[in-house]
């Protein structure tokens, strides 16, 4: 026996694991070809060749990537020091191919590398940040007590002009005296002037004043007085080239020690400029008389000022440059796992894009490129021989034949075979699009199901031979939850069925056949049911009605019984008969417990045939179809010019209720309270057609 009902979707077409297969349908007729298995084989095994090349080169990317990763945990151990940065772990095979890591690594280390301490460049601070945070702090303590101990600098003026305007001046000489006894007495003086008693001749008579102002009066003289001036700027000239060779001795020293270069270069000759203002100096002395020409002191003049401002700019840089390296050492200890994050992001870049691991980022990128190509290369193998196989696949007939019929009537999917002979569909939408079964209508997945039904049925490709081992056809509701247009289509294909199992069963009874086919056709609307009888052949068919009723023992029990000519025209005309008696009944104990059970049902499909008389469009007996019920009702009762008539609260209270019940009732028996209410009911639907139309009232009731 061959079944159809509601349960053959679920039973027959859906994988319970995956809702986006459907099983496949396998034909039974044609044969394969053998010259085409070969070429298949012949095609799989390039494809499996291709394969190896490919793993080949999946293994030549993962020992790279082992090269690069292990050359990055190299870069980061170095460059951790004191920080608590930690390692990143980006792995190959989170990524579709080894190029994609590849350009996911250079992204994050890149990121790195631009979000960190923005304030300064990685070459700037590139002598810092492999140190680590305790020699920074020794180099921030050495920086300070170097800065403290930079020299000072004393002659940034020397009266040049003073000198040269003594030397070129030529003086009137008297008796002179000696320049050393002239010092000697002025000593003296200042011993005496700062006691009561002289140290040297323990004595206080002699005459200080008189002495001193003699020693006033010589001093006086100019000559004297400049002389004076000679030898005071001689040993501040001496004293400054002193202090100038200090400073710059200094300067080398703290320079060597803190490891900065020195950038200003100081060549002064300081032994040759002395012996040259001496030698000048000397002359004059012994010549005051005699003007001394004082071109090389003029020279002398420029050497000491350039000299002078190179130390003085030497010093300022020494101090600038310890006071911004400080800088950076204090901004690397207080950022240092941003400096080290930076740090090892730029050590990974460099040995990425041009280090030592560019070579392995090539061989990389090339197996990637190269696998690219395999894979292009085996979807068109596996499309050649697919192309092939479509030709020997035992589900191919079926999908062929099921997708033209889908076309033919408009459905919005396809199946695609998931698998040569896998015996699995794939649902596809028209864009070609995978969806799931979920995505199809109950209507759709109807039609869906009737066409596997009806595909199973025969033995031949032309679907014109029922198997051999079928005997009985039952189709249960075959057109449930269907437009119009596909319940036509649903419709010619059972009536089509119907005929052909008829012709078979006619060819058997002539042939005297003991096999003989039936087929069971079963509908609860009365529509479809009709189009079925118009179409059958009377000689071989029969129609029967099934239905509910009680038994002797009063239990309610299902009946089947054959049906008349005459009650198969209007079944509208029977119910409206049966509910009309009700209406009329007076005592409770007169209505049957089977028509209690299903008198609800009456008054729905009696009331529902009803309004589509009176309504253009599908109108329900529904409760929310309640205003456009009562306006047909109010159109039908309206008197003279009137346009509209008014329904009494009361009856429209009891249509409300009845609307509401009939459609509960209709389902689960037991939610309508008594016998009582049935008759209520069933008198409200009564009215309701006896108001809006009496001449089919009067003549339905007959």
């Amino acid at each position: 026996m061959a079944l159809f009902n509601a349960d053959y979707t679920r039973e027959n077409l859906l994988f319970e694991s995956n809702p986006n297969l459907i099983s496949g349908v396998e034909a039974t007729f044609g044969s394969e070809n053998i010259d085409t298995k070969n070429k298949i084989a012949k095609i799989e095994s390039e494809i499996e060749e291709i394969k190896g090349k490919i793993e080949i080169n999946n293994k030549d990317i993962v020992s790279n990537s082992e090269v690069i990763k292990n050359k990055i945990k190299s870069i980061f151990d170095e460059n951790k020091k004191d920080s608590k940065i930690r390692n990143k772990s980006i792995k190959l095979e989170a990524y579709e191919n080894g190029s994609e890591w590849i350009n996911k690594l250079k992204e994050i280390y890149s990121r790195d590398l631009n979000n960190s301490v923005s304030t300064d460049t990685l070459e700037d601070v590139d002598n810092i940040l492999s140190c680590g945070i305790d020699e920074a702090n020794k180099r921030i303590t050495l920086l300070e007590r170097l800065t403290s101990n930079l020299p000072g600098l004393s002659g940034d003026s020397f009266d040049f002009d003073k000198v040269i305007s003594i030397l070129e001046k030529e003086y009137k000489i008297g008796a002179s005296m000696p320049r050393d006894i002239l010092d000697w007495i002025a000593d003296g003086l200042r011993i005496h002037n700062e006691g009561d008693e002289c140290k040297f001749c323990s004595s206080n008579e002699i005459n200080i004043a008189e002495i001193e102002e003699k020693y006033n009066s010589y001093r006086n003289q100019e000559w004297s007085r400049d002389q004076s001036a000679l030898n005071r700027l001689e040993k501040e000239f001496k004293d400054n080239i002193k202090s100038y060779e200090s400073a710059y001795t200094r300067l080398l020293e703290l320079a060597q020690k803190s490891g900065i270069e020195l950038n200003v270069s100081i060549n002064l000759d300081t032994d040759d400029m002395c012996g040259v203002l001496g030698e000048l100096l000397g002359r004059k002395l012994n010549s005051p008389e005699a003007s001394i020409n004082c071109q090389k002191l003029a020279e002398i003049s420029k050497k000491y000022s350039d000299g002078y401002r190179d130390m003085r700019s030497a010093l300022d840089a020494m101090r600038t440059t310890m006071a911004d390296e400080k800088k950076k050492y204090h901004k690397y200890v207080n950022n240092i796992e941003e400096y080290e994050k930076k740090s090892v992001a730029q050590g990974v870049l460099n040995e990425l894009n041009e280090g030592s691991l560019k070579l392995n980022v090539e061989k990389i990128e090339n197996c990637v490129e190269n696998n690219k190509e395999y894979e292009i290369l085996i979807s068109e193998k596996i499309e050649e021989r697919d192309a092939i196989k479509r030709k020997v696949s035992r589900y191919r007939k079926f999908m062929e034949y099921l997708n033209s019929e889908l076309k033919n009537i408009g459905m919005p999917f396809r199946l695609h075979e998931e698998d040569i002979n896998s015996g699995k569909y794939l649902i596809k939408n028209n864009q070609g699009e995978n969806i799931s079964i979920h995505d199809v209508s109950e209507g759709e997945k109807h039609v869906l199901s009737l066409m596997y039904f009806y595909y199973t049925l025969f033995d031949d490709e032309h679907l014109e031979v029922i198997k051999d081992d079928i005997e009985v056809i039952v189709i249960d509701d075959p057109v449930s939850s269907l437009d119009e247009g596909n319940k036509l289509y649903i419709l010619n294909m059972v009536i089509g069925l119907a005929n052909m199992v008829g012709r078979e069963y006619k060819e058997g009874c002539k042939e005297k056949l003991g096999l003989k086919k039936q087929i069971f056709i079963l509908s609860h609307s009365w529509e479809d049911y009709t189009v079925l009888s118009y179409h059958r052949n009377q000689d071989i068919s029969e129609q029967f009605e099934v239905y509910k009723q009680m038994n002797d023992l009063g239990q309610l029990c299902t009946t089947i019984r054959i049906m008349g000519e005459k009650e198969t025209t209007g079944s509208y005309a029977r119910l409206f008969k049966e509910i009309y008696e009700i209406s009329k009944l007076k005592d409770l104990s007169d209505i049957t417990e089977c028509q209690e059970n299903h008198s609800l049902n009456s008054m729905r499909r009696v009331f529902e045939e009803y309004l589509s008389f009176k309504s253009r469009s599908v109108l329900l007996p529904q409760y929310n179809n309640i205003d456009r019920i009562v306006d047909i009702y109010e159109l039908s009762i309206a008197e003279g010019d009137a346009k509209k008539g008014l329904i009494s609260n009361n009856y429209r209270s009891k249509l409300s209720t009845f609307l509401s019940d009939i459609n509960v009732g209709s389902h689960r028996i037991a939610s309508v309270d008594g016998k009582s209410k049935i008759i209520q009911y069933a008198k409200t639907l009564m009215k309701y057609i006896q108001d809006t139309d009496k001449v089919h009232y009067n003549a339905m009731k007959q």
